[in-house]
């Protein structure tokens, strides 16, 4: 790289620093730079697009206003040549080349955080997740997170780790989603864990509030998921074949006015899976910014409906996604265990008010979570991708 490329790479790289939420003294000064070349190659099914967009979604740490800059400073190289400008479109079989600072990887330290724990044996702990708590450190969350409280809880566990650090962890809940999760404290029953994860032999049933009420009481939604290509921070229906399969059993449990409380239970365990598949049955889970479901005028009605329904998205400032029964075989000692975590107070709020004009209480659960299956809609009333 010629020395007036490799000065304006590192201006940059120094706004990329000063807007990062990185912590401080993670990334060092020009002599400490440390650059990483990325060599990629457009694939054949690659259809015709922006180079930035391209490029920001394939560099999941580098905006794409970031990438629009190291263009400007003709760092973005296409079959050998700088790119004039972001909007100039990458084609099938060119070859991308660039230089980009390599992603930090920050100290992850043990904290006090207090844990909502359910049960604990000395290969295991379950938890009931709250609603503000982030399982793993990410780009500007490396406080607070269940790995950080991990550290500081589980004897034994380092005080420092870079953030791909996982101490037992064997699945995740998203931010914003309550409940139950299962973490392994010792080397055979996180093997075990995730054995079991793997097999779909860990039986979760959730709660959730959507918004109106599914045509049938019970069904299935069976609809392929990938990575939406016009938002990388969203998941998305995809067309068969082009994603990973997903399957989400649901039954009603409770109908209001403009609500239902739906029980869900996982086949498989998708990233965003029961959020997205929700937002396809054209039902999305209440208070959800991601999927469509903060829109109060959604299911089309006005006057007093609308004023409860802001009402209750003031209450309720994230996805009324609850992680509410689990059961498995303990890794170690054969038990059959099964729990249950209360709903959240914010969740609990909403059924109430809805209760108070008139509502039923949600129908109790008479089986056990490793025995529930609804029965499923004709296929007339299920929705699957296309």
């Amino acid at each position: 790289m010629s020395p007036r490329k490799r000065s304006s790479l590192v201006e940059f790289i120094s706004e990329l620093d000063e807007d990062s939420d990185a912590e401080p003294g993670i990334t060092g000064d020009e002599d400490e730079v440390e650059l990483q070349d990325l060599d990629i190659l457009i694939g054949q099914n690659q259809s015709p697009e922006r180079i930035d967009r391209f490029l920001s979604r394939q560099i999941r740490f580098v905006s794409r206003s970031r990438v629009q800059q190291l263009i400007e400073v003709g760092s973005v190289l296409v079959d050998g040549e700088a790119v004039p400008k972001p909007s100039i479109k990458v084609l099938p079989g060119q070859r991308v080349q660039l230089q980009v600072p390599r992603k930090p990887r920050p100290v992850v330290r043990a904290e006090r955080i207090p844990l909502n724990i359910i049960h604990e044996d000395e290969h295991l702990l379950v938890i009931d997740k709250s609603a503000e708590m982030v399982v793993h450190p990410s780009r500007g969350c490396y406080s607070g997170t269940l790995v950080n409280a991990l550290m500081g809880y589980i004897a034994g566990l380092p005080q420092e780790a870079d953030e791909e650090f996982r101490p037992g962890i064997v699945h995740r809940l998203d931010r914003g989603t309550t409940g139950l999760m299962v973490v392994g404290k010792s080397t055979p029953a996180i093997q075990a864990l995730s054995r079991m994860f793997h097999d779909r032999t860990i039986h979760r049933l959730y709660r959730a509030i959507v918004w109106t009420s599914p045509r049938a009481l019970s069904g299935q939604v069976d609809a392929e998921i990938g990575r939406d290509l016009r938002d990388r921070l969203r998941m998305a229906i995809v067309h068969q074949g082009r994603g990973r399969s997903a399957r989400t059993y649901y039954r009603t449990a409770a109908r209001y006015e403009f609500l239902s409380l739906l029980e869900l239970k996982l086949e498989t365990g998708r990233t965003h899976q029961i959020r997205v598949h929700m937002e396809h049955l054209g039902h999305p889970v209440f208070g959800d910014a991601v999927y469509g479901g903060r829109n109060e005028k959604r299911a089309g009605f006005t006057g007093d409906r609308v004023q409860r329904a802001r009402r209750y998205l003031a209450i309720l400032d994230r996805q009324a996604l609850h992680s509410w029964r689990m059961g498995f075989i303990h890794p170690i000692t054969g038990q059959r265990m099964e729990f249950e975590a209360e709903l959240p107070a914010d969740m609990r709020a909403i059924i109430a008010g809805e209760q108070a004009l008139g509502g039923r209480a949600p129908l109790p659960l008479t089986e056990s979570v490793f025995d529930w299956l609804p029965p499923v809609a004709p296929a007339s009333e299920s929705r699957h991708s296309h």
